[in-house]
């Protein structure tokens, strides 16, 4: 599993640790519930693929875990959250304002994989040729 949402899905209780167990998550979604406590440290540590985080609109406190830079963090609507205060600095380390999803490319500079553009380039071959025979139909009929 890559991506998981469990948005307004009025879930409560807690973050739980054991999301660190799904290594190969790339987004998690637990945005619009009703969710309490802190983040679990593991979400930033444990989760080497992940890209994307959204707990925004949930009753979350405590200190943020610092993630890493690759990882597109939401949190707004959580009142109590200390954002990016882990280090004690009081500066966010990450952005809690952007609405944007990664296009899903696995890497902090949203470059797709060899495989994905393999397949990206495949696709466009097709879409071409599906084009220039349209083309020639609209043109000798």
């Amino acid at each position: 599993m890559s991506r998981l949402s469990t948005s307004r899905s009025n879930i409560s209780g807690t973050i739980s640790p054991a999301f660190a167990n799904l290594t190969s998550l790339t987004s998690l979604r637990l945005n619009d519930n009703n969710l309490t406590s802190s983040i679990p440290d593991v979400l930033a540590t444990d989760l080497p693929r992940l890209v994307f985080l959204d707990v925004s609109n949930n009753n979350l406190s405590g200190k943020v875990p610092v993630f890493p830079s690759t990882v597109k963090f939401l949190a707004a609507g959580n009142d109590d959250l200390l954002l990016g205060c882990s280090d004690g600095s009081g500066s966010s380390t990450n952005s809690p304002t952007s609405e944007d999803e990664p296009n899903g490319f696995g890497s902090s500079t949203n470059s797709p994989t060899p495989e994905e553009a393999s397949k990206m380039a495949t696709f466009f071959m097709v879409l071409i040729l599906v084009i220039i025979a349209m083309g020639l139909l609209f043109i000798y009929g």
